[in-house]
């Protein structure tokens, strides 16, 4: 099974991710939590989240999913075609969390979208709130200077969106 977690940045999708993975965990099972190596912040999410790491086993796109039954996978649009192919050879056996974009800060639909889509059981879709407005509707990206990624973007609303 696959849930899916989307929507712009700044939504709040990877807390979601890790508070789920963190129920899951409580609950004694073995709860393995995926991010890709090519992000390297260093912070899971911009809210502030305490937990005992002991509790959830951390890995990238090389670690196995051999021995849990339930992953959770942040950033999923990060990750290569192989792997989202893995995810969805074992998504009858394990239960998958995966979070991330749909599209990139050029409103281009990323790859995996159209692949995994079909082999979705449940969306949930999130919003921002808008950096100029302040409404609680932002679907929108929009790069701030030259760099793809970092924190140099604003999330908008729909409205903002047609004025900027």
């Amino acid at each position: 099974m696959i849930n899916f977690f989307t929507g712009t940045m700044k939504s709040g999708k990877s807390a979601y991710l890790i508070e789920k993975a963190l129920g899951y965990a409580t609950k004694n099972a073995k709860v393995l939590y995926i991010r890709p190596k090519s992000d390297t912040r260093d912070f899971i999410t911009r809210k502030n989240i305490h937990f005992e790491t002991n509790k959830i086993v951390f890995g990238n796109e090389d670690t196995s999913f051999s021995g849990f039954k339930v992953i959770f996978i942040d950033e999923i649009h990060l990750f290569d075609l192989d792997f989202i192919k893995r995810v969805i050879e074992n998504k009858n056996d394990k239960r998958f969390f995966l979070a991330g974009l749909t599209h990139d800060l050029d409103e281009k639909m990323f790859d995996y979208v159209g692949i995994l889509f079909k082999h979705i059981s449940e969306i949930k879709i999130m919003t921002a709130k808008c950096d100029i407005c302040h409404s609680k509707n932002a679907f929108y990206h929009q790069r701030i200077g030259q760099e793809i990624v970092g924190d140099n973007y604003r999330v908008l609303c729909e409205e903002c969106q047609k004025i900027s």
